[in-house]
């Protein structure tokens, strides 16, 4: 992984921490692509509407695209790598490869593996999920990294701009 890609981890990592604090009762998890580019991905909106956001900022917009009630809490969130929404509940068809996942993909369900398997894309710079039990999970290249550990060196100001 490179300087610029454990950044953009950390960066998300800090974001998807946030929500998975702040998630409540009614919270169904979620996941986010940040896409190099959106041209060849291949993805679908689930629903093409845009709600009318009550807050400003990633993870707060995340908290409210993830509820039970909304009708974006499906699928993948697409952003860019400033972290901004570039569409909304999108299924991600992403080919099986036939590499050998980092961790058992049994039992940790669809968005777990869908996440493993679009990290792979060259469209993708990273994914990150927050389970329904706030479990955060990222991927970068098909690999599960430690978000916690690219946080700690950027806090430190160990890793450059991309």
């Amino acid at each position: 992984m490179t300087p610029g890609d454990e950044k953009l981890v950390a960066r998300l990592h800090a974001e998807l921490s946030r929500v998975a604090r702040g998630a409540g009762e009614d919270f169904t998890g979620t996941g986010c692509v940040v896409c190099r580019t959106l041209q060849g991905l291949p993805s679908y909106p689930l629903n093409p509407a845009w709600p009318q956001f009550q807050s400003s900022g990633t993870a707060q917009r995340l908290l409210e695209l993830s509820r039970q009630g909304s009708a974006h809490h499906d699928g993948f969130h697409l952003l860019s790598p400033a972290l901004e929404f570039l569409a909304l509940s999108c299924y991600v068809a992403a080919p099986v490869m036939p590499h050998r996942p980092p961790a058992a993909l049994a039992g940790r369900g669809s968005r777990y593996a869908t996440a493993w398997f679009s990290s792979m894309l060259p469209q993708v710079a990273c994914v990150g999920i927050v389970s329904q039990q706030r479990q955060v999970s990222l991927f970068c290249r098909g690999e599960l990294v430690d978000g916690d550990a690219c946080a700690t060196l950027l806090a430190a100001g160990s890793l450059t701009q991309p």
